[in-house]
């Protein structure tokens, strides 16, 4: 087996040790790409989150246009509208 003399080895091991330390703490090295997943991850969950709320208003909306329960219901929840016989009662 051949050994390389110290001059030829040193400067090999000094390459090898810094690649590799750049790849890992570097701005786009191992770290910063876990960064990056982790983070394109949780944007995921709200783009997830904000198409299953699209969803919820799609179906409000379609009720509304469709049944006049849902109608009633809309205006007398938001507005506070009544009928002309009801009485409301406030209780302290």
């Amino acid at each position: 087996m051949k050994r390389y003399p110290i001059v030829i080895r040193f400067p090999f091991f000094c390459a090898v040790v810094s690649l590799s330390v750049m790849g890992i703490f570097a701005k786009r090295g191992y770290l910063d790409w876990r960064s990056m997943v982790n983070h394109n991850g949780e944007l995921e969950r709200q783009i997830e989150a904000a198409r299953l709320s699209r969803d919820e208003l799609e179906k409000q909306i379609h009720a509304l246009e469709t049944s006049s329960f849902a109608q009633e219901q809309a205006v007398r929840q938001h507005l506070g509208y009544l009928r002309k016989d009801e009485i409301v009662v406030e209780l302290p």
